[in-house]
Formats: structure tokens, sequence, C-alpha cells
């Protein structure tokens, strides 16, 4: 009886062990098929994201915003000054003494040393640029770049608004020349062949001011706030600015600085109309022409 006892507990624990064999097979079977699941599902999504980067990618290339800048385009940009962007600016006895460009030329503008030939910066009313920081140009204020800007073929914008009669917002420093200019309710452009023309903007406000010159073609077209002013106009000079309110040895300001673009080559018009759209509803501009 005994024997027969020891070979059934022994016969139980075969089982036994062989139950927890086979549920131990089944474990680890099920775990290496969940493993490739979420192996698969890992791949399926790093595809995904790869798909996702390339198409981020070309976007940018065909024009898309460029997420680093805000910007529609970049291509070509060498001078930006964006007074929306306050690490921009840098102060002193509540002055601005420097506003940094914010492409990869490095070309800041720089106020002279006389704190009472300086712009200021914030907010200026309900009516200009409302609840947006600008640089305010007085009448003897004024800014030079670090280094002049020779341009052929060029886009140049500006976001500014009239506030005399008389403001040099991009000019020559040392020559009779002002390239973007508003006098007595009138914009008005001039290069360095004296070839220039003017438009009356009739009141005091907010403008988008676009200048492409076509130097292959002989040409300049002016837009303001979207719209094409005048177009195909002959000129022989080029665009060499490298001051702000300031004119031919002479301070004159007299206006408010949003923002400065100007690129060495000339968009096309559907570039143009997207920068514009891009600055209408940066500064709360309306577009007439668009």
């Amino acid at each position: 009886m005994g024997s027969m006892k020891s070979i059934n507990t022994n016969k139980a624990f075969t089982l036994l062990e062989v139950a927890i064999g086979i549920i131990a097979i089944a474990l680890i079977i099920g775990a290496l098929q969940i493993s490739k699941k979420l192996i698969s599902n890992t791949e399926n999504l790093v595809a995904l994201n790869q798909q996702d980067n390339a198409w981020d990618t070309s976007s940018s290339e065909e024009g898309g915003e460029e997420e680093s800048s805000g910007l529609p385009y970049t291509s070509g940009l060498v001078l930006w000054l964006d007074a929306s962007d306050a690490d921009t600016i840098t102060e002193a006895d509540s002055t601005v003494t420097v506003w940094a460009d914010k492409s990869s030329s490095g070309n800041d503008a720089l106020a002279p040393a006389s704190v009472s030939n300086r712009p200021t910066y914030g907010t200026v009313d309900a009516e200009t640029f409302p609840g947006l920081n600008v640089v305010n140009f007085e009448s003897t204020e004024y800014m030079l770049l670090t280094n002049a800007i020779n341009l052929t073929d060029s886009t140049v914008f500006v976001v500014a608004e009239q506030n005399g009669s008389n403001g040099r917002v991009l000019a020559a420093a040392t020559a009779n020349i002002h390239y973007v200019r508003y006098r007595n309710s009138k914009v008005v452009i001039q290069d360095d062949g004296f070839n220039g023309y003017t438009y009356d903007i009739t009141t005091y406000d907010e403008k988008i001011v676009v200048v492409a010159n076509d130097a292959t073609n002989s040409t300049r077209e002016l837009f303001v706030d979207g719209s094409s002013i005048s177009s195909a106009v002959t000129y022989s000079g080029n665009i060499t600015p490298d001051a702000m309110g300031y004119h031919n040895g002479q301070a004159q300001g007299e206006f408010y600085a949003a923002e400065i673009l100007i690129y060495d080559r000339l968009l096309t018009s559907s570039e143009i109309d997207q920068m514009e759209t891009y600055l209408s509803d940066k500064w709360n501009v309306t577009l007439d022409g668009l």
C-alpha cells in the first residue's frame, strides 16, 4: 500500500508539472505575440512621423510658412526689422539704441549717441497700430543701418504710418535719395538714378508699401495696401538704403515703423500677395487690392 501511494503522488506531481509547463509556454507565446504587435505599431508610427516630416520640409521649400521665423518666405531675406519682437529692441534712457536685424545678415539699425536723436519704442494710441508696439521716429530722430544694402533685383516691404509732413522711412544717409518716403500725405519712391514716382495716400494711417525692383528689365512696381499703384516704371539706379529717418545728412523722421523687410530678389506676384496677407494679419492693416 505504501508503494502504491508513492506512485500516485509522483504521478500527480508529474501531471502538475506538465500543466505548469503548458501554461508557461502559453504565456510566453502570448507575450511574444503582444511584443510583435507593439513592434509593428511602433514601426507604423515611425513611418507616419517620417512622412509628416517629409511633408513639412517640402511645404517649407515650396514657400510654406517657415516654422522657425513665421515668415512665408525667407529665401533672399537680407533685412528684417520687426517691432513686434521686443527681444530685438535695445533701450537706454527710454530710447531705442539698437533695432536688431532678424535676417541672417546681422544688419542692425543703430541710433546715434545723442539721446535727443533716438526714436522711442512702445504703443502709440488707439488709432495707430492699436495695442501693438512700434518704433516712433519724431522729426530729429533716426537710425543708421550697420551696412548699406546694395540691391539690384529686390523686393522691399515697409509697414509704417506717417506722423508728420516729411518722413524718410528708408533713405540714403549721404545722398539726396529716398526709397520709401512719406511727404504731405504721399508715398514717394526715388532711386539712385533720381527716377521715382509719388502716390497720394490721402490720410495718415497704417500702410503696407511694397517696392518690387526688376533690374533685368529696368522697371519698378509700387504696391500700397495690396493694390498695384504704378507698374513698369523705368529706372536706372539701384536700391542702396542705409538710413531710417535720415536723408542727405539731415535727420527727418516723422513716422511710426512697424516692420521693414528687404529681399535681394524679385519676388513673384504670388509671393508678394502672401507676404502682404501675412503683414496685414499681423498688423491689422486692411488690404484693398487682395
